[in-house]
């Protein structure tokens, strides 16, 4: 993913060379040097983005603040690199919204579903960035997610991808969303697909 979205970024600031590019996801570290050294990428939001790139809008649009005042946030300016500080953890998931829920994005047009119900691990494996990134498991609620999958089903999606780093961590918690896919799925027309 990492150097397609290099290649993606090279030929956008070669046709518009002012536009900002901002990259975040797995990839985007404090300590992944290929893509901080990379000239055509402007901003790296690291850790949990969804406060920081409202902050990085709110920036862009008012211009109310700077740059080294965002946390979550790498930089360059007059060639040097700033690493803001980390932002800390939301406490609660549900504080950021359901971009299905919100119908910012549209499940029937794919037909496939990307979702998140848990968010991080208490392990530290060596070959994953969870652990490291995301040490504190929280979740979003039970509710949130059965008028995510409801919302799915009227849509006739056909493939939800659930992206948990541990879907299987709380067996009670697990039981009851499999029990919330079986009473929507009743007809299996929805492939589900997780790790564990």
């Amino acid at each position: 993913n990492l150097m397609r979205s290099l290649y993606i970024a090279r030929k956008i600031k070669n046709i518009l060379p002012d536009v900002k590019i901002i990259v975040g996801g797995p990839e985007a570290t404090r300590d992944n040097e290929l893509l901080i050294a990379n000239p055509y990428v402007d901003i790296i939001v690291y850790g949990e983005g969804e406060l920081t790139f409202v902050e990085l809008l709110k920036y862009f649009y008012h211009g109310n603040t700077e740059l080294k005042n965002i946390d979550g946030t790498i930089f360059r300016t007059n060639k040097k690199i700033v690493k803001n500080k980390q932002r800390k953890l939301l406490s609660d998931l549900n504080e950021i919204p359901s971009p299905y829920l919100l119908k910012f994005i549209t499940p029937s047009k794919s037909k496939y579903m990307i979702l998140e119900t848990i968010r991080g691990c208490p392990y530290r494996c060596g070959y994953c960035y969870y652990g490291k990134n995301y040490p504190v498991v929280r979740c979003f609620s039970l509710d949130r997610i059965e008028k995510e999958l409801q919302m799915a089903k009227e849509a006739e999606v056909s493939y939800v991808y659930i992206m948990d780093s541990l879907l299987n961590l709380n067996e009670k918690r697990l039981k009851t969303l499999c029990g919330i896919i079986k009473k929507i799925n009743i007809d299996k027309k929805i492939i589900f697909q997780t790790e564990i």
